[in-house]
């Protein structure tokens, strides 16, 4: 009471001094004193303000480019029309065994994806509760349940605490965070403790049910590795989509590039580039989750990277959750920002494929419209030949789903993104193709069948021509009845929609002009090798490091000049017979024709293997760059080299060779990108 007393009166006795001291001149020492403050925190928080000034700029910078870079496509692609129209799309054959492919395939090491850790919860469905071979040792102990709330992508907030002896009702949340502690009854003095997360299914009251009975959708996807790597690496899976009854396109075409460029026109029926809120947060109405939910469907999305999915990559957030069950926020939480080569293949003691797929097989359990999307990337991202840890599970995986029942109303979409994208086999010539070739399976039920009898046929009939994402999003509102929303976008100068429903006869001499598959990433495409003698062997290789070297230059305080070490080929996509028709044309057309180059190169300092593209337009004999028309073929995203660019500018990861790395095992990774 006394130390009350007290504090209250030096209260006091200050305030009546601050009074004094504002009726003297002495208030101007203490307005320098608050400048003097102001200067001091304005100092301490300069470089964070012009980083994100450098930031916003960047983000303009892309968005201008983004504008430029599209309409520079769509003139590529109508150019590539008309060359191309009506004469279909040669695929190339590719021998999965081939001895390239072979060379570098190598077995994974045993046990790479298990998980040593115990599973003290289990969680099914709307319920979350203690393991059975657990139960007794903690029959003296207790667990708490905190729920991870979802507030938008990058904000995990408010968690609502709550002790539990048995079962947790999940009611708020999908997502929570578990502690367990106490001791056990052989060992009452001893203490036992386990923390970790996991996720269900909590109940969700539909709005806007509707009674009209609709198809079920469940699509999986794996991120990097192609048809023919699912054949080589995951043989029991492919075996089993072809016992199941599924449809297994050889001829499923990229657009673009990365996971994004993969997914999002099956989601959106455009293209990134197309969307030109490009680098900002993106509202998830865009996406078809969103109108499926507004018809009463339940809508989930499965993911295992918090860093690389295939929205966040490219884009800020979601302003709100994308769909209904949403696990991103668990996986940020869990992994935060841990590199992506250097994160655990579990959560817990589950593999995290297996955590997404067993989440896969409770959504089909419950009841009403339902609508997923599981995107499995860790096992395969930065390896290739990991895609074998998962064969066996996977394959029963689909066996146990041809025998549910809940199938008979559900089509089963099992794809992938692209082929392996940076790794020693992506530096192949097979492995450029198969980049652009990546699984895409469908599995339609009886249900289908019966209302559209010629789908199957359709199916069988397009299974060996070209087909793209596009036509993928079209298929879907054709399945759902809602092809209305479909996009009808045609190339111009073509005569079909670029997107065409794959539930019905496609023509065979449909183009990738027509498809709008870019010439850069067709498959069908053939290459023309420039001979070494040509000058442009020398000069097509200077400017693409003398574009790299300008994008990092506003950077070179952090970022090494790079240098040319070798060059691997270089190649026109005109022969030396078009190319002198165009030009003649050029005399005497007002029409822009141009053509692209493309080399592959190895540049220093490191060992960074690029393959690029540049724009020759033949009016003005100019040069285009442009930053996405060069792919990084080695695994950097799994290196340290561009660290200190990392998070300020996230397209110049694949160029920058910052100033402070040092890699002692350089020589070794040499040697192991050639083998």
């Amino acid at each position: 009471m006394k130390l009350l007393k007290q504090l209250f009166y030096w209260i006091k006795k200050r305030s009546t001094a601050l009074k004094r001291l504002y009726r003297t001149k002495k208030v101007g020492l203490c307005l320098l004193f608050i400048i003097f403050l102001l200067t001091l925190f304005s100092w301490f928080t300069r470089d964070t303000n012009q980083n994100e000034r450098m930031f916003d700029l960047d983000m303009q910078m892309s968005i201008e480019a983004a504008y430029k870079y599209s309409e520079d496509i769509e003139e590529d692609i109508q150019n590539g029309l008309i060359e191309d129209k009506n004469k279909g799309c040669a695929l190339p054959i590719l021998d999965p065994f081939d001895k390239e492919a072979v060379k570098l395939d190598k077995a994974t090491p045993t046990g790479s994806a298990v998980c040593e850790e115990p599973d003290l919860i289990e969680c099914y469905l709307d319920e979350c509760f203690v393991s059975k071979q657990y139960r007794k040792k903690l029959k003296h102990g207790y667990c708490m349940y905190r729920d991870l709330l979802y507030y938008g992508d990058e904000n995990i907030g408010p968690r609502k605490t709550l002790k539990v002896h048995q079962k947790y009702k999940l009611v708020n949340s999908d997502l929570v965070e578990v502690s367990c502690f106490g001791s056990t009854p052989l060992s009452p003095g001893s203490f036992q403790y386990w923390s970790g997360h996991k996720a269900g299914l909590r109940h969700i009251a539909r709005r806007n049910q509707t009674t009209q009975r609709r198809l079920n959708i469940m699509m999986i996807a794996f991120k990097s590795i192609s048809r023919n790597g699912f054949i080589r690496k995951m043989p029991k899976t492919y075996k089993a989509l072809n016992e199941i009854g599924a449809f297994i396109f050889k001829g499923y075409n990229v657009v673009t590039e990365q996971s994004f460029g993969g997914f999002f026109p099956i989601f959106v029926g455009q293209t990134v580039l197309e969307h030109f809120e490009y680098n900002v947060a993106l509202d998830k109405d865009k996406l078809l989750f969103h109108q499926l939910s507004t018809m009463g469907y339940r809508t989930a999305h499965f993911e295992d990277s918090p860093f690389f999915g295939p929205f966040q990559h490219k884009f800020k957030v979601f302003r709100d959750s994308l769909t209904d069950h949403y696990v991103l926020p668990l996986l940020k939480e869990v992994f935060g920002d841990t590199a992506e080569g250097n994160r655990s293949f579990c959560l817990g003691g589950t593999p995290l494929y297996r955590t997404l797929l067993n989440l896969t097989h409770q959504f089909l359990q419950l009841n009403g419209n339902r609508f997923s999307f599981t995107f499995i990337s860790d096992i395969t991202n930065n390896n290739f030949n990991m895609g074998s840890e998962a064969d066996e599970v996977l394959s029963s995986f689909l066996y146990n789903l041809q025998q549910d029942t809940k199938m008979q109303e559900t089509v089963l979409f099992v794809m992938s993104d692209h082929g392996s994208s940076s790794s020693p086999f992506r530096e192949t010539i097979q492995g450029k193709l198969e980049e652009r070739l990546p699984l895409m399976a469908i599995m339609i039920p009886k249900r289908l069948n019966q209302m559209r009898p010629d789908a199957a046929a359709a199916l069988k009939a397009n299974a060996d021509l070209l087909i793209t994402p596009f036509d993928i999003h079209t298929t879907l509102t054709d399945i759902l009845g809602i092809s209305d929303h479909r996009n009808r976008y045609k190339v111009p100068g073509a005569d079909l929609e670029r997107g065409l429903s794959l539930l019905r006869p496609i023509p065979a001499s449909r183009s990738c002009g027509e498809a709008g598959v870019h010439p850069l990433w067709c498959a069908c495409a053939s290459w023309h090798p420039i001979p070494r003698k040509d000058s442009l062997y020398e000069k097509i290789p200077d400017m693409l490091v003398k574009y790299i070297n300008m994008l990092i230059e506003p950077w070179s305080d952090i970022c090494q000049e790079r240098t040319l070490s070798h060059v691997e080929y270089v190649a026109s996509q005109l022969s030396r017979e078009k190319l002198h028709e165009y030009a003649e044309k050029q005399k005497h057309e007002t029409g822009t024709y141009s053509n692209y180059y493309q080399a592959k190169i190895i540049v220093g300092p490191g060992r960074a293997v690029f393959e690029g593209s540049i724009r020759h337009i033949m009016k003005s004999d100019s040069y285009v760059f442009n930053e996405a028309d060069l792919t990084r073929l080695d695994p950097y995203a799994i290196s340290e080299e561009s660290e200190c660019i990392r998070k300020k500018i996230v397209y110049l990861n694949k160029f920058c060779y910052c100033v402070n790395y040092t890699n002692t095992n350089i020589s070794d990774m040499n040697k192991t990108n050639k083998n």
